[in-house]
């Protein structure tokens, strides 16, 4: 993992709207219906914050089916992704 993507990871989530990571856009929302966290496989209820996650260069897979994750499990996914 490069010194850039290492300085990237160490932020508090909860302060940001909207966070790009080497091809990946996380955005704050709030869950209208229910979802599985990407990260940790619990449910994000409705009414909660959680980020949603698409891929830039996934075309429509990405943008149609992005994934949802806690704010404090943010960093445990891109970490799980960049293997």
């Amino acid at each position: 993992m490069s010194k850039y993507k290492k300085e990237i990871m160490r932020f508090n989530t909860n302060f940001f709207r909207e966070i790009n990571w080497d091809g990946y856009t996380a955005t704050l929302r709030t869950a209208r219906k229910e979802h599985a966290c990407a990260a940790c496989s619990e449910p994000i209820v409705s009414g909660e914050k959680a980020y949603v996650v698409v891929t830039w260069n996934g075309g429509l897979a990405g943008k149609k089916f992005p994934k949802y994750v806690h704010p404090e499990h943010l960093e445990q996914y891109w970490k799980k992704l960049d293997r």
